[in-house]
C-alpha cells in the first residue's frame, strides 16, 4: 500500500506541476535562457573583451584625428580671414588715392571749361551736364 500512496503522491505532484508549468511557463523558461545566455557568453568573454578594446582604440584614434583636422580647418581659416583682411584693406587704399586722383583731375577738367566758357555760366552748365552727365535744376 505504501508503494501505492507513493505513486499517487508522485503523479498528483506531476498534475499539480504541470498545472503550475502551463501557467507560469515564463518562469522556467527565463531561468532555462538566462543559464543558456551565461555559458555562451563564458565561453566567448575573451573574443568579446578583445572586440571592445579594439573598438575603444578606433574611438580615440578616431577622435584625434578628427581634432587634429578641426584644428587645420581653423588655422586655414584664420589665415583666410586674415588675407581677406589684407585685400580688403589694401583695395580701399587703392580706391581712396584713385578717388583723390579723379578729384584733382575733374577740378583741373572744370577750371578748363571755366576758361574755356569766358565767363558764360550758361556755357559752362552746358559743359559740365555734357561731360559728367547729369542734369541742372532750377
Amino acid at each position: 500500500m505504501a508503494q501505492k500512496m507513493t505513486w499517487i503522491a508522485t503523479k498528483l505532484f506531476f498534475r499539480r506541476s504541470w498545472i503550475w508549468l502551463k501557467e507560469h511557463w515564463q518562469v522556467p523558461f527565463l531561468i532555462f535562457w538566462s543559464i543558456v545566455v551565461w555559458v555562451m557568453s563564458r565561453r566567448n568573454s575573451d573574443a568579446i573583451i578583445e572586440v571592445l578594446e579594439a573598438k575603444k582604440e578606433s574611438y580615440k584614434r578616431q577622435i584625434i584625428e578628427l581634432n587634429r583636422i578641426h584644428r587645420s580647418e581653423i588655422l586655414k581659416r584664420n589665415n583666410l580671414l586674415n588675407e581677406y583682411e589684407r585685400v580688403v584693406e589694401k583695395i580701399e587704399e587703392e580706391f581712396s588715392k584713385r578717388e583723390e586722383e579723379l578729384e584733382e583731375e575733374q577740378k583741373e577738367t572744370i577750371k578748363k571749361i571755366i576758361i574755356d566758357s569766358k565767363g558764360d555760366p550758361d556755357a559752362v552748365k552746358k559743359e559740365v551736364e555734357n561731360l559728367f552727365n547729369f542734369t541742372f535744376i532750377e
